[in-house]
């Protein structure tokens, strides 16, 4: 028997007004022995404790030592910074490209989503009290959902667990209803095993995590707001390995509330939103392969 990991992490705007994403990677134990194995040495050779996109980003937190004025944070980053920050996202990158490791995740518009809670009480139940619910749910199903189908087909009873970042916001609510979430999901959460919250300094898989969520949530930005904008180097290049990756709008949303109301599972309203089709990469009216 092997035991499947899947590690999320969230991203959301400073407010929480525009866009909320939970994201993460899957794979096998032993995938995740050799990813650690080289993730701690580009660590070392960066001599940072830890990688995280958006202080890579601006050259914030650690990665502030690769300022040339590291006591001035608010200084405009200048061209050899820019190429210092490339070259170490680039690394890091490399590191998950390279790993048999399949990202999952959902994004959702969060003004469709308040708007949804506020007028329907039944909205409000369907999809949680939180953004974080709908959009962890959403991968956690279709991972399950496959994890399940894989067994069934090879013969093999591989167990799926699931590591998510701190965040005190959700965790007690949230693992309060774990058991409520595998009874509604019967196919999906058959090999579903353990569900525990944890620092992304102790688990590295999670700092993988933040680099898909943090590009996930760039994305629904980007194409919402900003639609002319050129897709970011490292979404292109991250992609091939992203199995599922959805967009909640106001359409999904209410897809998702009318089926979900009449008691089907989330993973077979997902499956059945998609005609079956197990890759869903970048779906719901926005596709890297259009850019």
């Amino acid at each position: 028997m092997v035991v499947i990991v899947q590690y999320f992490d969230e991203s959301a705007d400073e407010r929480r007004e525009k866009v909320y994403a939970v994201a993460g990677y899957f794979g096998n134990q032993f995938d995740w022995l050799t990813f650690e194995g080289g993730w701690e040495k580009l660590l070392s050779e960066y001599r940072l404790d830890y990688f995280k996109a958006s202080e890579c980003e601006t050259l914030t937190g650690q990665f502030a030592r690769y300022r040339k004025n590291p006591d001035d944070l608010t200084l405009p980053l200048d061209a050899d910074e820019k190429a210092k920050r490339t070259e170490i996202k680039t690394a890091f990158v490399d590191i998950a490209i390279k790993s048999p490791i399949v990202g999952f995740g959902a994004a959702v518009l969060m003004e469709d989503f308040n708007e949804l809670c506020a007028q329907n009480s039944q909205a409000a139940r369907s999809l949680g009290k939180h953004p974080y619910f709908i959009c962890a749910h959403a991968a956690m199903a279709t991972a399950g959902h496959i994890t399940t189908t894989v067994n069934h087909d090879q013969g093999t009873s591989h167990l799926l667990a699931f590591v998510f970042d701190e965040n005190k916001e959700v965790c007690s609510s949230f693992l309060a209803e774990y058991h409520e979430f595998q009874r509604k999901n019967p196919y999906a959460a058959e090999y579903m095993a353990s569900a525990t919250f944890a620092s992304e300094l102790r688990f590295k898989p999670l700092q993988v995590a933040d680099l898909l969520v943090y590009e996930a949530r760039k994305l629904l930005l980007n194409k919402t707001y900003e639609p002319n904008r050129a897709t970011r180097i490292a979404l292109k290049r991250i992609s091939p390995n992203v199995q599922a990756l959805y967009r909640f709008d106001r359409q999904a949303l209410e897809w998702i509330i009318k089926e979900t109301s009449v008691g089907v599972p989330l993973n077979q309203v997902l499956v059945k939103r998609f005609e079956g089709n197990l890759n869903y990469t970048m779906t719901m009216t926005f596709d890297l392969s259009t850019d």
